[in-house]
């Protein structure tokens, strides 16, 4: 017959129990640590104080709950995840805002220098009027003064053509004197 020690229960459920609680307690605390939790309001930063207090007392006291703690941390990590998403996300509407409103003031600048260019050009096309209204008169009244001038009948034909012929006949204001360069120039003109 073989003998075989007889084995009583040890007391390593409690221990691995114990060691269970400090490695919850541990991991919260480590997480806690490496989310670097920036305040995000009043309550929010009592809770996480209140949560981190939970956890360091869990590892100093094995017989705290360590339910309480995991419930306590998911219920924070949530709030906290959320309000910094709701800080971050208002932080991005207040950039966009920012941006369109610059996008909005530089539009209105353009439209602003729209009008001006229009104004401006309104008031052009308007002195063009003027001086295409007056161009004929002024026109009739420089061929009747070239008639008079030189003594000779200019076609009474109005426009441009009767302008430049009549220019090209004019006599010059300073009298050229006789070069190989002018020679014929100005013998048709008298």
């Amino acid at each position: 017959m073989s003998t075989t020690p007889a084995t009583t229960p040890r007391p390593a459920a409690t221990s691995t129990h114990k060691r269970k609680r400090n490695i919850t307690a541990h991991s919260i605390l480590e997480e806690m640590e490496a989310r670097g939790y920036t305040p995000v309001s009043p309550e929010t930063d009592a809770l996480w104080n209140k949560c981190k207090s939970k956890a360091r007392r869990v590892l100093n006291h094995p017989e705290a709950d360590v339910d309480d703690l995991k419930d306590h941390w998911k219920t924070v990590s949530k709030l906290v995840c959320a309000k910094t998403d709701a800080k971050e996300a208002a932080e991005k509407h207040k950039a966009i805002e920012k941006k369109l409103k610059g996008k909005l003031q530089e539009s209105k600048d353009q439209l602003h220098n729209f009008e001006n260019l229009m104004q401006i050009g309104d008031w052009a096309a308007g002195l063009q009027n003027i001086v295409k209204g007056a161009e004929s008169e002024v026109v009739h009244e420089f061929v009747e003064d070239l008639k008079r001038k030189r003594g000779k009948p200019i076609p009474t034909a109005q426009g441009k053509k009767a302008v430049t012929k009549a220019r090209k006949g004019a006599r010059p204001a300073v009298m050229v004197p006789d070069s190989p360069w002018t020679k014929g120039k100005w013998d048709d003109i008298e």
